[in-house]
């Protein structure tokens, strides 16, 4: 299939494909990267483009037609079928398999579909406070190595964003005006009674004519900058390293694209060079992407790596501390960097009180690595890194032994220096482990239950990444929720694990949002809930709100695309594994239906696919039978 994909895109020229998978980016960022589908629009998008630029193009190649485009969409998607099918040995085989075997490749295979599947959501915001806390510090060592800084880096993505935005400007102008225009010249055709071969003689004569040029001309060049731009911004001297490292042209050598699970050489070289004076950018957001791939192997090893990964935890604790106070006002109380003994042993890094409720906030920024190909490696690494003492289980000992001596009398907790910080006077009510990541750690973190080491009667952490844990911060307080809210979510999003899929957590915190509560935990162990990305479209609608340009989506379309993605993503597997109907037999999985959509009969079959009538199946969480 990659083969049957690269022969479609040799046939087509390098700058109608640029213009399709731009026009596809541009379509996302109004409706939100994640999109609805099992395969990432964003993640597909950028194999095509990528794919384009390590194929050599044709002499004869054409413009790309929509239905090219609408092909190539397809033939992406089923290579990335097939590499969540390397995670599954043949049908015989996988049957034999102990329940511990077939539960390493269900976190390996999740892990891996994760990569393979959205990108990292963060917002414009989100992504340049990160790059200007991580990499501006070493902006001197980064200059020496490749020639720019991460100041330099910043400046020039803003360029490219200021200068998208006056495109799509100038476009917007110029369509009003040759729409008016086409208008007056069609009043004037008909009240002349002209023949069509003496219209096409008046276009030309007439300021509609001009007006039409222009506009095709704008559209031409929305994604289409100028060096001189590109030089003033950043200089003269810096300009050319960064071009080096960030430009491209199609079928280049270093361009070489093996497999779809590499990082794209689109989002490696955002820019596309169109000779020595423009580039083409498909959309600036792909500089975020490629920030990291281009500065992480400079400053993550040596004596520089350790400051590196210092930095990063310190600004995730940093970050967890603003948020929270942020999020409370004058509601709560918050410290940081709190210890259990006076000589600064047993560290905490954020401490949190409402009333007799204690958080306990545990900050750990280490990267998340890539999956291997081989499932038992990829296990064995996803394994370990959670269970490192940069990991997910780390955070939650340091913060579930806190959790313990807060509950079982009066506690004082000092600050580096000794002094008494903070004095409990008497045994906490309750207390909530909450552990956050600099990255997002996908299912191991989502459903605690497949990794985390810990007793049977102690309740679970919140395992969040600093991004979601601000987004849902962020949500709470816009719709007017506060702490006890959150509270209560901490409260029932520990009873969940072991019972929950979801790709992202905000799906989870959107259906919270909306709904007040979490589904109760079922009585069935091997039941579980989906939540699908729908739920969390609340978190879209919130940041538009925010920034002054409120959107409505139709949750309830969203949903039935993605129950038909996983719908067909499960036969597939199921078809491959020579089972019957679902991924394991035994097992139970109930699609969350988002709070606001149109009402569903009650003897209507449920939308989540089970074949069940509604009241039987997500219905009776919801007042049903």
């Amino acid at each position: 299939m990659t083969e049957e994909l690269q022969q479609l895109l040799s046939g087509c020229t390098t700058l109608s494909i640029a213009n399709s998978a731009a026009t596809e980016l541009w379509l996302l960022q109004q409706h939100g990267f994640g999109g609805v589908d099992m395969d990432s629009p964003y993640r597909q998008a950028c194999h095509i483009f990528g794919l384009a630029l390590a194929t050599q193009e044709r002499p004869n190649a054409k413009a790309m037609a929509e239905k090219q485009w609408q092909r190539a969409k397809t033939l992406s998607s089923k290579i990335f079928d097939q590499y969540g099918l390397m995670y599954f040995a043949n049908p015989a085989e996988m049957r034999s398999k102990s329940e511990d075997e077939r539960k390493r490749i269900y976190v390996t295979m999740c892990m891996f579909l994760q990569y393979l599947g959205s990108p990292v959501m963060r917002s414009g915001d989100q992504w340049e406070n990160r790059l200007k806390a991580l990499y501006v510090p070493f902006d001197d060592f980064l200059r020496k190595r490749l020639g720019f800084s991460a100041t330099d880096y910043l400046r020039l993505t803003d360029c490219i964003r200021r200068g998208h935005k006056a495109q799509f400007k100038r476009y917007a102008l110029a369509k009003q005006k040759a729409e008016e225009l086409h208008k007056a010249f069609m009043t004037l055709w008909e009240a002349e009674g002209w023949s069509v071969e003496r219209m096409r003689l008046e276009v030309d004569r007439h300021p509609f004519g001009q007006a039409l040029r222009e506009y095709l001309e704008a559209g031409r060049n929305l994604w289409i900058h100028n060096r001189s731009d590109l030089t003033k911004e950043v200089g003269l001297e810096v300009v050319g390293p960064m071009l080096s490292a960030l430009g491209t042209e199609r079928g280049l050598s270093r361009n070489k694209y093996d497999y779809a699970t590499d990082p794209s050489p689109a989002v490696r070289f955002p820019l596309l060079m169109l000779g020595e004076d423009q580039c083409f950018c498909a959309t600036y957001s792909l500089f975020y992407q490629a920030a990291e791939l281009h500065f992480n192997p400079v400053v993550a090893s040596g004596e520089i790596g350790r400051r590196f990964f210092e930095i990063r935890d310190a600004w995730v604790e940093q970050r967890v501390a603003a948020a929270l106070r942020e999020f409370l006002g004058e509601e709560g109380r918050v410290w940081q960097s709190v210890c259990e003994d006076a000589d600064g042993q047993f560290e905490h890094d954020v401490l949190v009180q409402f009333e007799n409720v204690w958080i306990v906030g545990e900050a750990k920024g280490s990267p998340v690595r890539r999956g291997l190909f081989d499932p038992e490696r990829a296990y064995v690494r996803i394994r370990d890194d959670f269970l490192s003492e940069k990991g997910v289980q780390k955070a939650y000992e340091q913060g579930e032994r806190l959790r313990q001596r807060l509950l079982s009398g009066r506690v004082r907790l000092f600050d580096e220096q000794g002094n008494i910080l903070v004095d409990t006077g008497a045994a906490a009510q309750e207390v909530f482990v909450v552990c956050v990541t600099g990255e997002f750690w996908g299912l191991v973190a989502i459903d605690l239950s497949l990794l985390l080491e810990k007793p049977a009667n102690v309740p679970y952490p919140w395992a969040v990444s600093i991004d979601d844990f601000e987004t849902l911060l962020g949500g709470l307080k816009a719709r007017g929720k506060g702490i006890r809210s959150f509270v209560d979510f901490l409260r029932q999003r520990s009873r969940l694990h072991g019972h929950v899929f979801s790709e992202d957590e905000l799906n989870i915190g959107g259906y919270f949002l909306e709904k007040g509560l979490l589904p109760a935990p079922p009585s069935d162990p091997k039941e579980s809930f989906l939540f699908t990305p729908e739920n969390s479209t609340i978190f879209d609608e919130i940041f538009y709100e925010k920034h002054g340009t409120p959107v409505k989506r139709d949750r309830e379309e969203e949903l039935q695309k993605y129950l038909t993605g996983v719908r067909d993503t499960s036969r597939l597997v199921t078809e491959h594994l020579g089972l019957g109907q679902g991924l394991d037999r035994g097992s139970t999985l109930s699609a969350i239906v988002p709070g606001r959509q149109k009402k569903i009969g009650r003897n209507s079959p449920c939308p989540c696919g089970s074949g069940l009538k509604y009241k039987k199946c997500c219905g009776r969480r919801d007042g049903g039978d």
